[in-house]
């Protein structure tokens, strides 16, 4: 018993936990394609791959290459879907980004954005710009001057350290302080005393700026001092701070000069007329003072630019609403709502806006204050509805005094297919219920004036019936072997000619003799009781549409004709023979039986090369996708398995390889770069295991490596498992051309480990020692009898 209990334990020590049952494969795990793929995997290398691997562009050479093409198709189609993961991850996060940059702006006070980068230009000298008239001059401004006609001249003077410029015979001209406008006015003057300007011409330019520092503080976003040119005005300046902060004040900005305030800019003035006029240009030294906002109201719903402004203490609802850019289509005009914050307490209020705009009632807005401009939801009026057998159904203008006739008449009159007898019309009343008014087509139409051509209301509306609605529309139908099998309109005069004639006549595979037609035997367009019947009737006709002897058969409703196909008609049929044949290449199929020895009978046999233990069979289905068919061309050709010989079926492909001696290693090997997509060979010697050639030639068993799950795969599709009986295992032998595989272990993840089932390891570990003991015992019988032989 102890015995036992010891060998049950040392067992146990090498099973493993998990094992695979033995009657699956396991494939070799892939490996991961780095995340630092680039490029983009095109539709059309991942098709043209897929076809090679799959054979469509030719048949490879042997299973290896198959493999192998196979193998790259899917490390692209790995990488692909990495890249364009990514992309869809990057592409969500750019929308997120936006929409919260679109939503933060909705909240910045209207204005604000004037001032960021790039929506204002700030210039570096005057070279590319012309100053206007309200530009201050100042020392360090350069000027042109230049006179042509009866008098000419031409003169660059820069205003100097004076406040002047001094021109010869002209003499000193001060200008400093001046503006732009005011010192041309004095310089034409000047010169004019000089210079025949009557009969000429002068032209007065600022060719360069001075330069000057300009302090600006408060809540911008990157305050300081800045060297700018004298050609930009203070929105220019404010725009190289970076913009405003989301507190600042965009009403009541400050410039300050030689510590007095001289100028409060007002975007919402500029941005309403923004001429040179309110343009307003600085001077060295000065500061630009941008406080924060006091007053910010919200305003939404209809109006053209809802969000929030900044409003003066004198300004109210009136102007909120013009800097909002005025009403919308759908709005209320005569009605808003207030929302105030008293306390902590929200409370509304309703605004008369017609009092408002009329300036017969003020209501000032305090900061924080949100006000509403209501949607108008009214239904629409104004209208009446005509529907069904008219040539242009929909809804239209109503009018006092139409009648039905008129509505019609608007619509272009009613179809040709129409139902005189009745039409009804719906009307709508205060109440919400409805009235069904039937009209008489036949007589409205014939007579206007009748009684019965009814006068219209608001909201009416006309359905007119169309004659189909009230019959069964009856079809025959064509199908089996004709070019396009249809189904058309039943007309009294259809033969089966006629309808084999419109599907475009038989195919040459059509069995001219066996159409047969199904039919309704009792069919009546009158309504009855009794149950259908369904007959068969089967009738001959030749490639000239001509029915034998017998008068054209006249179709009835319903009728669907069945074209058979001639049973023994069939395309041709190709299969493939590649390799080591003496006549390799396609070969039609000479009959639905046809085998595999009967085409390399065809084919001349096999060379004195071929490796029929390598030969492979592939076979396709409708998607393209490739089985392999297990195959043993040697065993077959020696007449010991002729179960091999397989009925052979359109595309199917057969290869048989040229001679070799190798064996194919691959998979959890300590061999350099051997994994499961690349492999190593190795030379083949008879009789040895798949574990001498793992250690002689793959560098032995990998960390990795499930030894227990080690197989060999022939070239032909067979597959041999590695026996295990817990205290040692039995590799299978390698036959030339073999594969060995050894398997990775499965990665456990931490914490998910699957809990020991101890009554099946104790059962799996008594089966594989009586196993193993049978094995021992046989061994011992051969060994007596030997001895007694």
């Amino acid at each position: 018993m102890k015995f036992i209990l010891f060998t049950i334990l040392f067992s146990f020590s090498f099973l493993s936990y998990g094992q695979v049952p033995t009657d699956n494969i396991s494939t070799p795990n892939n490996p991961s394609v780095s995340d630092g793929a680039t490029g983009v995997v095109s539709e059309t290398d991942l098709a043209r791959l897929k076809e090679q691997a799959q054979g469509q562009l030719g048949a490879p050479n042997s299973k290896k290459a198959f493999v192998q093409e196979g193998a790259e198709v899917e490390k692209l189609v790995a990488q692909d879907s990495i890249i364009k993961e990514k992309k869809k991850l990057l592409d969500g996060k750019q929308k997120k980004e936006d929409s919260l940059r679109i939503e933060k702006e909705k909240l910045r006070t209207y204005g604000h954005s004037f001032f960021d980068n790039g929506n204002l230009k700030v210039f570096q000298s005057a070279g590319h710009i012309k100053a206007p008239d309200n530009y201050i001059l100042g020392v360090g401004d350069e000027l042109n001057i230049t006179i042509w006609g009866n008098s000419e001249y031409q003169g660059v003077y820069t205003i100097n350290s004076s406040g002047s410029i001094e021109a010869k015979i002209v003499g000193r001209v001060y200008l400093r302080g001046m503006s732009f406008g005011e010192a041309k006015k004095i310089i034409s003057s000047r010169f004019g005393r000089v210079y025949d300007l009557k009969n000429s011409e002068i032209s007065i330019e600022l060719n360069y700026s001075k330069v000057i520092r300009v302090n600006i503080v408060g809540e911008v976003k990157n305050p300081g001092t800045y060297s700018v040119s004298s050609i930009n005005s203070a929105f220019n300046v404010l725009a190289i701070s970076g913009g405003l902060t989301d507190i600042a004040t965009v009403r009541n900005i400050i410039v300050k000069r030689n510590n007095n305030k001289i100028k409060v800019l007002d975007v919402y003035k500029f941005l309403q007329n923004p001429s040179p006029e309110n343009d307003f240009y600085l001077e060295d030294n000065d500061y630009i003072l941008v406080n924060p906002t006091e007053n910010t109201v919200n305003i939404k719903g209809e109006v053209k630019r809802p969000g929030y402004y900044e409003l003066k203490e004198k300004e109210g609802i009136k102007e909120l609403i013009q800097y909002a850019g005025g009403f919308s289509k759908k709005a209320i005009k005569t009605k808003a709502r207030l929302e105030r914050y008293i306390g902590d307490k929200l409370v509304f209020k309703d605004i008369d806006l017609d009092s408002v705009i009329k300036e017969k009632l003020i209501v000032s807005l305090k900061d924080g204050d949100s006000v509403q401009i209501i949607q108008n939801t009214s239904a629409l009026r104004n209208f009446v509805v005509v529907k069904g057998a008219v040539n242009v159904p929909g809804s239209y203008e109503f009018k006092e005094g139409e009648k039905v006739l008129d509505l019609l008449n608007k619509a272009y009159g009613v179809r040709y297919d129409t139902y005189f007898g009745r039409a009804y019309l719906t009307r709508t009343h205060v109440d919400n219920t409805k009235e069904y008014i039937t009209l008489n087509l036949n007589e409205i139409i014939k007579n206007p004036g009748s009684p019965l051509n009814y006068p219209l209301k608001e909201f009416d509306e006309i359905v007119v019936y169309s004659q189909k609605g009230f019959s069964d529309t009856l079809f025959v139908e064509i199908k089996g072997a004709v070019r396009r099998p249809i189904r058309v309109a039943y007309s009294e005069d259809l033969t089966v000619q006629d309808l084999v004639f419109m599907a475009g006549g038989l195919k040459r595979e059509a069995a001219n003799g066996r159409i047969e037609i199904s039919r309704i035997s009792n069919f009546s367009k009158e309504d009855s009781d009794e149950p259908t019947r369904v007959t068969i009737e089967t009738v001959a006709i030749s490639n000239e549409l001509e029915l034998g002897k017998e008068a054209p058969i006249k179709l009835q409703p319903h009728d669907i004709i069945f074209v058979r196909t001639t049973p023994d008609y069939h395309m041709q049929k190709n299969i493939f023979l590649t390799g080591e044949v003496k006549y390799p290449g396609t070969y039609s199929l000479i009959s639905k039986t046809e085998k595999i020895t009967s085409v390399i009978e065809r084919a001349g046999g096999v060379t004195e090369w071929s490796f029929l233990e390598g030969a492979t069979l592939l076979r396709f289905n409708e998607k393209g996708d490739s089985t392999i068919v297990i195959l043993d061309l040697k065993a077959l050709l020696n007449k010991k398995r002729k179960e091999f010989d397989y009925v052979l079926q359109e595309g199917d492909k057969l290869d048989i390889p040229t001679v070799r001696n190798l064996v194919t290693i691959m998979g959890a090997v300590k061999y350099p770069k051997v994994d499961s997509l690349n492999s190593v060979y190795a030379p083949f010697v008879t009789g040895r295991s798949a574990r001498h050639y793992i250690k002689a030639y793959g560098g032995g068993f990998s960390s990795e490596a499930k030894r227990s799950s080690t197989y060999i795969e022939s070239a032909g599709g067979f597959v041999k498992r590695t026996k295990d009986f817990g205290l040692f295992k039995i590799y299978p032998i390698v036959n030339v051309g073999d594969k060995v595989v050894v398997i990775y272990k499965e990665k456990k993840i931490k914490g998910q480990e699957t809990p020991i089932d101890w009554n099946a390891l104790i059962s799996r570990t008594l089966t594989q020692l009586t196993g193993v003991t049978s094995l021992a015992m046989s061994t011992i019988a051969v060994v007596k009898l030997t001895q007694i032989k």
